[in-house]
């Protein structure tokens, strides 16, 4: 058992993205607008690469605690450490999945969707990922280069508010999206899955295995609430005031030339 730390809270974000909101006429849509200056990303590198190392930390606590006690006499070898190559081995394909994922959830803590400054990620599901670990495996038997593995299944990332009870009184479903150029299929792919959504997470029962996994207060009283969640959700006992939210996140490396932004400051649905 171990203690596990919040994740995504960014301290220079607002000196590295610039952002403008815009909202629907009915106020049920909200776009936002994240551009880069790149002139800082030195200033912001450090802090990001730490956040990603930490969102993936779980996955490879999943691996070395499934391999038991390593039986190698030098500890300081790193190929002895069942989670050596991961995610870095991986297909860049399969490492922008992963950015984007972490992305939406420092998105949701740093950028206050729909005017709400405490969403809260629990913790990354990235260790549910299988077919990428036995890629990894294949990589390290044969050597060989790394392949596109499909992607996850279910929520891409998970975001909660809670009351001061420590009830969920607030969902936000994360699909994210994440290429080094652009691709307009990926944002009909996005929209067409939140439209399909039930409005609720389909990945809690994943988040209440990963947070058993940790001994802290902070783990501790998320699997709680997770699971008052689950069995409400269950029950359809779902309180009156609870919000279920959708948050659509697109990276990509190339501006737009003739418009604003790629995603639709007006209009997201594709009904």
């Amino acid at each position: 058992m171990k203690e596990r730390q919040k994740i995504t809270r960014f301290n220079g974000i607002s000196k590295w993205l610039s952002n403008s909101v815009s909202e629907s006429e009915d106020k049920r849509y909200i776009h936002r607008l994240l551009k880069e200056d790149k002139s800082q990303r030195d200033i912001i590198l450090n802090e990001l690469i730490l956040i990603v190392q930490k969102a993936h930390e779980d996955a490879r606590y999943r691996l070395r605690k499934l391999a038991g006690n390593s039986l190698f006499p030098f500890g300081d070898f790193s190929e002895s450490d069942p989670s050596y190559g991961y995610p870095e081995r991986l297909h860049i394909q399969t490492l922008k999945g992963y950015f984007g994922e972490i992305f939406a959830g420092i998105i949701a803590e740093n950028f206050a969707p729909f005017g709400q400054d405490n969403w809260e990620v629990p913790a990354f599901l990235f260790r549910f990922h299988p077919v990428a670990f036995q890629h990894l495996e294949f990589l390290k038997q044969t050597g060989e280069t790394a392949k596109p593995q499909p992607g996850r299944t279910g929520d891409d990332c998970l975001a909660f508010r809670r009351n001061s009870e420590g009830v969920i009184i607030a969902s936000l479903i994360c699909e994210a999206k994440c290429t080094a150029n652009h691709d307009t299929n990926m944002i009909s792919e996005a929209h067409i899955k939140a439209n399909k959504s039930s409005g609720y997470p389909v990945d809690i029962p994943q988040l209440i295995d990963i947070l058993q996994d940790y001994n802290d207060d902070l783990s501790f009283n998320w699997k709680n609430a997770l699971q008052a969640l689950q069995l409400k959700i269950k029950l359809n006992k779902i309180d009156k005031n609870y919000e279920s939210c959708y948050l659509i996140s697109y990276i990509c490396g190339q501006h737009p030339v003739k418009k604003l932004t790629w995603i639709s400051p007006n209009n997201w649905s594709l009904d």
